[in-house]
This record gives C-alpha cells, structure tokens and sequence, in this order.
C-alpha cells in the first residue's frame, strides 16, 4: 500500500487534481481514519469528475465513518442515479438501511444487488462477505413473508372446500421468494388457466348472453383475440391496443439496433436451455435509446411516478423472453375473424407507444359492424387526461350492444 501511495503522490505532485489519484488517496485517508483528509480529497476528485460513482460511493463511506447519515444516504443515491448497476453501492446501500432499521427495505436492495452480482469468481475477495450477508438477509426476509402469509391466509385457504387453489399457491409463492416470474407470454393470456367467461356465467348475477370484454394495450391486443376466437362475446372495445408485436417493435426499436436486440433473445435462449437464469432489461430506462421494453419518453414518465405515487413493489425489470415474445405476437392476424361481434377501437391521437397508425391499420381489416374513435394525447393519457374521452365512449358501445 506505501509503494503504491507513493506513486499516486507523485502522480498528483504532477497533475494535482488527477482523478484518480484523488480518489485512491482519499481510499488510503479512509483506510488510515483520516476522515476529514478523505473528505477533502474526494470532494476535489468529485469535481475532476462529477459522473464517477466511485467517487460518490466513497464519499458515502466517509460520511458514514464521520457519522453523517443524512450525507450518507445522499452520496449512495448519487452513485446510485450515475449507475443504478453499480453493484458495490447497492450492498452499501442495503447495508445502510439493515444498520438503520429498516430490514424489509436493506431485503429489497440486496434482491437487485444479487441479480447483477458477477459470477462467483469474479467478485472481489472484499465484497464477498457482504455478497454472502445479502443473501441471507433475503432469505431471511422471504422466510418472514411466507410465514406472515401463512398466518394470515391459512385459516381461509383451509376453509375453501375442494377449491383449486393452485393458483393462489403459486402467488403466494411468487411473492415470498419460493418462485419466480420469468416471462410475460402473450398467448397465455388469452388461454384459459383461469376460464375467466366460463367462470362469468356461472354466477347468479351475470347473463350469459350479454357478455362484452374490454382491454387496453397489451390487453387491448388479447380482447382483439379472444373476441375473434370466442362467440360468446357479444361486443368488445379495444383502447390504444397493441396489434403487431412484429411492426411495432420496429417502430419503438432502430433498424440498426434490431440485429443486436436479435442477438441477446438468441443468447439468453443458450443460456436458458442451459439452465441458467434468464436475461432480464429494464422496463423503461430514461435513455430511450438504451436497452429496453418499452423504449419511449412517455413511458419513462408513466412508469416511474406511478412506481413513486402508487406502486412502490413495482420493479423495473422483465425477462428478454418476454420481449421476445411481444415481437411475435399478432393479433391484427385475429381481427378480420372478429366480425359479425360489434368491435370499438380506440387508438390515441399520438400514440408512440403503440403507434397510432398501425392501430388504424388494423381497423380497417375489420368488418362490420365496427366504429373508430380517435382518443386525444397519448398512450397513456388513455388512462387519466383523457379517460373522460375514453370510459364514456366504451361505456355507450356496451350499453347499444349489449342492451341495459
């Protein structure tokens, strides 16, 4: 460590506010308890480089030694916002939040930290321990959930006489950590695991012979589907629907990007069959040109204020197989076979999500009886701005055809 402080010493004699000199100067200071000397050397690395996480991350472990949470908190963030995958911030974030309390949280954290974490051998020998920490307090915290699940369900689940419970068992499951979700398959969807119609008409207050089904987006593309393959659907609306996975894929993603996108569906096949785990990317990602599900601005925003405002468990991630699955997935195939059931297609105005013109497309393969209404906005605005233009609209075509 001398010889080596040495000769970052005379690195920064020559170039005073290298770096990288910097921070490895302010690594020795932190390791020598010299916070205040750390501080200082890393704020100066820090402003040589403001987009370093390192330098961010190390900052966060100065101002832990000094005792200064708050300052902490903010550096790991920082480092964090630089690269949310910089895994040495995210066990030092979940070691942050266990230290303070905050167990189910720290539990959390650890989860991303060991989705991304390299292969065994190649983490380093000082980050292994707190990699073996993490798992345990994950495993720990799975084994709370299951057993909080267990105590607050099993009276009722042993109550449900015969029922078929196989599905809340796998919720269950997926919930405290015992099972994954590996892929969202578009077909399934629409195949009956849970026969939602059939299940529909048993019931006391429902008349079979009224039934109309209603979706949007993904799920605008699957009533498309269904009410082209089910008779008993008696009328269907389909809202800024989702109709070629193939011509929208190609839309949201750059032709010169497409051979690479190519390129991990068919790497993470290999790495599936050999019985690895499956690639994941990002739902969204503020960039829209870095790899992504849903690669627009519109659902950036979407996305991230409703995980903020309303679903704080939600996690940015899904399966390549499951974008894999939506490039191949055509329900505008279906839509001429809807006919004669009554079809309520509503794209938006400015759709870049599910793009406006190849829902229009598919309109015009439908037959009659069917009617076009143009929402305003965007996608997503389907769902809130303009919801007073799109539940009304829905709403009369169900009441003409399905009487009431």
């Amino acid at each position: 460590m001398d010889e080596a402080a040495r000769t970052w010493d005379q690195i920064l004699a020559r170039a005073p506010e290298h770096p990288q000199a910097l921070l490895y100067r302010g690594q020795i200071a932190l390791l020598r308890k010299d916070v205040a000397g750390a501080m200082a050397l890393l704020a100066r690395a820090a402003k040589a480089v403001p987009r370093e996480p390192a330098v961010a991350l190390n900052m966060a472990f100065a101002c832990r030694a000094a005792g200064n949470l708050a300052g902490e908190a903010e550096n790991l963030e920082r480092a964090l916002a630089l690269d949310p995958y910089f895994f040495p911030a995210l066990l030092a974030k979940g070691t942050m939040l266990e230290r303070t309390g905050h167990p189910r949280s720290a539990a959390q954290i650890y989860r991303d930290a060991i989705k991304i974490a390299p292969p065994e051998e190649r983490v380093p020998p000082d980050l292994r321990g707190a990699l073996q920490h993490a798992r345990q307090c994950v495993e720990a915290d799975n084994a709370a959930l299951s057993a909080h699940i267990e105590a607050r369900v099993g009276p009722l689940r042993s109550g449900a006489d015969d029922a078929n419970l196989d599905r809340f068992d796998e919720c269950a499951g997926i919930a405290a950590g015992k099972k994954k979700v590996y892929t969202s398959d578009p077909v399934m969807l629409y195949y009956p695991r849970l026969p939602a119609i059939t299940y529909a008409t048993t019931l006391p207050e429902v008349d079979g012979d009224r039934i109309g089904v209603w979706g949007s987006s993904y799920s605008g593309g699957h009533v498309l589907v269904v009410a082209a393959i089910d008779r008993r659907v008696k009328a269907v609306v389909a809202q800024v629907p989702l109709v070629s996975g193939h011509d929208n894929f190609r839309a949201l993603v750059r032709a010169d990007f497409i051979d690479g996108f190519r390129a991990l569906f068919d790497a993470d096949r290999l790495s599936r069959y050999e019985g690895k785990e499956p690639g994941m990317v990002p739902v969204v990602d503020k960039d829209p040109l870095a790899p992504s599900a849903l690669p627009t601005p519109d659902s950036y925003t979407w996305f991230t204020e409703t995980h903020d405002l309303r679903a704080p468990s939600w996690r940015n991630e899904v399966t390549l197989r499951s974008v894999e699955l939506f490039t191949e997935y055509e329900p505008v195939a279906h839509v001429p076979y809807i006919s004669p059931t009554p079809l309520l297609l509503m794209p938006a105005q400015n759709d870049v999500l599910t793009p406006t013109d190849l829902a229009i497309a598919a309109y015009e393969k439908a037959r009659e009886p069917k009617k076009l209404h143009i929402l305003p906005g965007g996608h997503f605005d389907a769902y809130v701005d303009g919801f007073d233009a799109s539940g009304p609209a829905a709403r009369d075509w169900f009441l003409q055809h399905l009487g009431g």
